[in-house]
C-alpha cells in the first residue's frame, strides 16, 4: 500500500522592527530582527501618511491576527496609518 506523506508547512519569517525610517532602516535601540508568523498570522508593515503620500514606515513584524490586515486608522501622534500584510514569501514585508 502506498501511504501519503505530508510535509509540515514552512514557517513564514518576517522582518521585525519597532521603528523604521525610510532611507535609514531600523532606528530602534535593538537591532532589526525577525519573527516567525504562527498559523493565522502574516507579515505586516505599518505606514503613516500625510496628504495621501507615504510619510514613513512605523513598524514591521508579525500580525497577531489577520483582522489587522488592511486597517486604516488615525493615530493621534503620526496621523493616518495603514497596516498592510503579506504572506507570499519570507521577509515579504521588507521595504
Amino acid at each position: 500500500l502506498n501511504s501519503l506523506h505530508f510535509l509540515p508547512a514552512e514557517a513564514l519569517t518576517c522582518n521585525k522592527c519597532r521603528r523604521f525610517k525610510i532611507g535609514f532602516g531600523c532606528v530602534t535601540k535593538q537591532p532589526s530582527s525577525s519573527c516567525i508568523a504562527q498559523p493565522g498570522q502574516k507579515c505586516k508593515v505599518v505606514k503613516s501618511f500625510l496628504d495621501g503620500t507615504i510619510r514613513g514606515i512605523i513598524k514591521q513584524g508579525c500580525t497577531k491576527s489577520i483582522e489587522e490586515c488592511d486597517l486604516n486608522v488615525f493615530n493621534k501622534t503620526v496621523g493616518p496609518v495603514k497596516m498592510t500584510c503579506c504572506d507570499d514569501c519570507d521577509f515579504c514585508n521588507t521595504e
